[in-house]
């Protein structure tokens, strides 16, 4: 797992090697499940389900305190705000809710067509499909992956994955690389901006999280929905996926 995390900094440094890379994809990550737990069978691909409620916890522990299922606001006194939002849950999918916006996250596990949202799903890489609707008639709505967060109960954490890593990380996997160029515009890549009653439904996608994960939170902060500031946290439990699932 040092290599996995070694494998996450490149994100913060894209002059390393291409070379590592390789290894990564040459023995995958079966094979490092392996190395790091000795005979120890190897832990198949972690599927993300909702929590029955919002959660937090102190990373590294799997102790789990309830919070209100309501988003949370930004510390600007100079914005307006709308504390009424909240969080509803219908199958594997969470929905955030106010007067201006509806957010809905759910693990992306049905094929999309693409060659790259395969390559990407068995190299076990998180992709969770999150759909922003504009709900005022008069509004912008702006919306920032650079400050989206996947956090995990093992102190994991993993900043969505833009163009250029994928790109770099396409340089050392050839079935990733060919379908890199269509799958561009499937995800959340650069801010965006949803026009007043328009829904925009992209992927987010996040380096694999640790085996040993049981729960994450996906932290999105500063969804701008006019002059409002909305953060939001999406809560998951990490099961692992039924044989013949993956």
């Amino acid at each position: 797992m040092q290599f996995l995390k070694m494998m996450k900094n490149r994100t913060k440094n894209r002059r390393s090697t291409a070379g590592l890379l390789a290894l990564f994809f040459a023995f995958g990550l079966t094979s490092l499940v392996m190395v790091g737990c000795g005979a120890k069978a190897p832990i198949g691909r972690l599927d993300f389900h909702p929590s029955e409620r919002v959660e937090e916890w102190s990373a590294g522990t799997d102790s789990a305190k309830s919070v209100e299922a309501k988003g949370t606001r930004s510390d600007k006194d100079d914005l307006k705000r709308d504390s009424s939002g909240k969080y509803t849950r219908r199958g594997d999918r969470m929905r955030f809710e106010n007067s201006d916006v509806t957010v809905t996250v759910e693990e992306a596990r049905d094929a999309d067509g693409t060659a790259a949202f395969d390559v990407l799903r068995e190299r076990e890489f998180v992709l969770l499909k999150m759909s922003i609707s504009n709900r005022n008639s008069r509004q912008k709505v702006r919306y920032d992956p650079v400050i989206t967060a996947l956090r995990d109960s093992t102190m994991g954490y993993s900043k969505p994955l833009d163009y250029p890593t994928l790109y770099e990380i396409g340089m050392s996997d050839r079935a990733l690389e060919r379908g890199l160029v269509d799958f561009r515009r499937s995800f959340y890549d650069l801010g965006i901006t949803v026009p007043p009653l328009q829904t925009v439904t992209r992927y987010l996608i996040f380096w694999p999280v640790s085996k040993g994960a049981k729960r994450a939170q996906l932290v999105i902060k500063n969804l701008y929905a006019g002059e409002e500031i909305i953060d939001l946290t999406f809560a998951f439990d990490l099961l692992e996926a039924p044989k013949g699932a993956e």
